[in-house]
């Protein structure tokens, strides 16, 4: 049996309510359903999702020893290691994107050394995957949380869940339907200044919301971004989300604008410094 909390009620307007919460991906997952079915039927919907986020994380949790992606980090230098379906889907798209971005996005940074080589020594063949020289290490944090959010899509809309609204950990959030009977659900900006709007849509915030905080790698210097500094954008697809929000926290003005093109993005915000 999945491990979550919920609250369950039907509101004056003859709305179901279904509020879960429960612990995922080092953060806290909160969804709310509207008129999502009967009690059981949203907890059985809510134990679906506890489910597939605890199979991603088995799958593409690089901190977890046990995990695939684990094992490909400790192996696949000296051989080539066989993958899953979803760990080749994951690999694929990132490789994918940091092609697309022009290297921005990366999930080789915590290779020992790093270079900008890294990425180009992740060979993927149909046998699995090898590390063409020693020290690569594949980190899908900066991924797994907006591929997460797309997977929870499926799982509401196979289930009839036509409206709801999802966070894992406040960035990385999507709206679906409406609420209340009316279209798109307001979400407040990290930092709570501003708030948007999402009909059908992810906002993903990547960046250092705090001066002592330091975690995302240019991969175009091999140094961490410094300053308190935000990026959130509004996409249609959770893991493009996390693909351009990073890109354009470590991006100079200058280069936003034609990531935004290329990506058709919208929307996009900056808090803090420049």
């Amino acid at each position: 049996m999945a491990d979550f909390h919920h609250f369950y009620r039907t509101t004056d307007r003859g709305e179901s309510l279904c509020y879960v919460w429960f612990p995922a991906m080092h953060t806290r997952a909160d969804i709310l359903m509207v008129n999502g079915g009967s009690e059981a039927d949203c907890c059985k919907v809510a134990e679906e999702v506890v489910e597939e986020l605890s199979r991603l994380e088995r799958v593409a949790n690089c901190f977890c020893p046990t995990s695939e992606l684990a094992q490909v980090n400790r192996g696949a230098a000296r051989s080539v290691v066989p993958l899953s379906d979803t760990l080749r889907e994951l690999l694929e798209q990132c490789l994918h994107y940091n092609g697309l971005t022009g290297g921005l996005f990366d999930i080789t940074t915590d290779s020992e050394p790093f270079g900008a080589d890294c990425a180009r020594a992740v060979q993927l063949s149909a046998e699995g995957v090898r590390f063409l020289r020693m020290g690569v290490r594949l980190n899908l944090s900066g991924y797994l949380k907006g591929y997460a959010l797309d997977r929870i899509r499926q799982v509401l809309r196979l289930r009839g869940v036509g409206n709801a609204l999802v966070s894992l950990g406040t960035s990385s959030v999507m709206a679906l339907g409406q609420r209340h009977g009316v279209s798109g659900w307001p979400v407040t900006l990290p930092g709570g200044e501003e708030c948007v709007e999402l009909s059908n849509e992810c906002l993903t915030t990547s960046g250092n919301d705090n001066p002592g905080r330091r975690h995302i790698v240019n991969p175009h210097t091999g140094h961490y971004v410094e300053g308190v500094r935000t990026v959130s954008v509004v996409t249609e697809c959770g893991a493009l989300g996390e693909v351009m929000s990073t890109s354009l926290f470590i991006a100079t003005p200058q280069q936003r604008t034609g990531l935004c093109q290329r990506f058709a993005v919208k929307h996009w915000y900056v808090a803090g410094d420049e």
